[in-house]
């Protein structure tokens, strides 16, 4: 997993100061990837030719050297975090759109942050690439605590996470069981999340739906499910991606196993008012030997393990 960058500090130096750090060395502006030597010495008036300029009067030197300056500081970066962001200033590489989200600072987004740090398993299922893991992680937040309607743009994920309040008690909890299951899953198979296709954002953001939806069932029937829904939007799209139609799709799909779910549900309601119901199970655990007896009657129960096949 990609270390994920602090959040950064922006702080005003004067020039006077930053001139000060550099005479001192505390500023480094001669690194392998990056070079500040020629502003130091057009700045300190070094390899003068002799010829007449004009010079700024001690009153003005004075005014210039009080100009403050945003520095934004990072503490405790690798290496190769260093060579990144000074390649994205050097090649003008600019912040992606997910990258933004994380300068957003509100207990949702350090919920989400920590969500990726406490579960670095996760990488294995989604792109760790320039800010997506906050990204894809607000989304599955947004949608299981609002599942109603498609809200993937950025635009809206950005004002999810601006909305500045504590993060629900029971949205946590939900979020945090969700989170342990797929680490789970990962450990026992993490090849079934990339079985034949490669497991797509909004794919893992509807998993996490179907996860928090079905909570506490067996990890067989929670592969079940995964298999089941990477087959049922594959059916309908050949482009699994963050749009309207895949999301109405995979909505479908939990729609779906939720009705089953009730139908098996009233079904064992049906089946266990039956006193024949209570006199079987009492002969199961009475007797081991006498389940084989009841094989007829057993097969005839309907399993809690669901399967789509639409």
């Amino acid at each position: 997993m990609e270390a994920e960058l602090a959040k950064p500090r922006n702080v005003m130096h004067t020039l006077y100061k930053l001139h000060d750090w550099i005479k001192k060395g505390l500023v480094d502006i001669n690194p392998d990837f990056q070079r500040g030597t020629t502003i130091k010495r057009y700045f300190n008036n070094e390899g003068l030719d002799g010829m007449s300029r004009n010079v700024l009067s001690e009153e003005a030197k004075e005014h210039f050297e009080c100009y403050e300056f945003v520095c934004v500081e990072y503490y405790d970066l690798s290496l190769v975090q260093e060579h990144e962001i000074f390649s994205r200033v050097q090649l003008g590489v600019p912040l992606t759109t997910a990258e933004k989200l994380a300068v957003i600072n509100t207990p949702i987004t350090n919920f989400a942050q920590n969500l990726y740090r406490s579960y670095p398993s996760i990488s294995k299922i989604i792109d760790t690439k320039r800010g997506k893991p906050l990204q894809v992680i607000s989304q599955a937040l947004l949608i299981i605590e609002d599942p109603e309607k498609c809200k993937s743009t950025v635009k809206c994920i950005e004002n999810y996470l601006k909305d500045d309040r504590e993060v629900p008690f029971e949205l946590s909890q939900t979020v945090k069981q969700v989170f342990e299951t797929l680490s789970t899953l990962i450990d026992v198979n993490v090849q079934l999340f990339h079985e034949n296709h490669k497991f797509s954002p909004i794919e893992f953001v509807f998993f996490c739906c179907v996860i928090a939806r079905f909570p506490g069932i067996g990890i067989d029937t929670y592969q079940d499910y995964l298999k089941s829904m990477k087959e049922y939007v594959r059916r309908y799209h050949v482009d699994v991606r963050f749009n309207q139609k895949v999301y109405m799709t995979l909505k479908k799909f939990i729609d779906e196993l939720d009705q089953e779910e009730e139908l098996v549900d009233e079904l064992w309601d049906d089946i266990c008012e039956n006193d024949e119901c209570d006199e079987l199970w009492d002969d199961i655990y009475k007797n081991d030997e006498r389940v084989e007896d009841k094989n007829e009657d057993l097969e005839s129960l309907p399993s809690k393990k669901i399967k789509i096949e639409k």
